[in-house]
């Protein structure tokens, strides 16, 4: 499935980015809005496996997969 094709099949819970401790290495893919605001997707590189993301319009929250 190409990255930009992904549809929102989880929840993401937000968190402060000073709460949240990111260890080890990320993908990313950069999804930009008609308003030009982006999403970026953070994935495991190895598997691929989503893992979180962040907004710009929420530049102090990362977004972290559950479900």
């Amino acid at each position: 499935m190409a990255a930009d094709k992904i549809v929102a099949t989880g929840l993401a819970m937000f968190f402060p980015a000073a709460a949240v401790k990111i260890t080890g290495s990320t993908t990313s893919f950069r999804s930009i809005a008609d308003s030009g605001n982006y999403f970026d997707r953070h994935f495991c590189p190895t598997c691929g496996s989503p893992m979180f993301g962040t907004l710009q319009m929420m530049p102090d929250a990362i977004g972290l997969r559950a479900g």
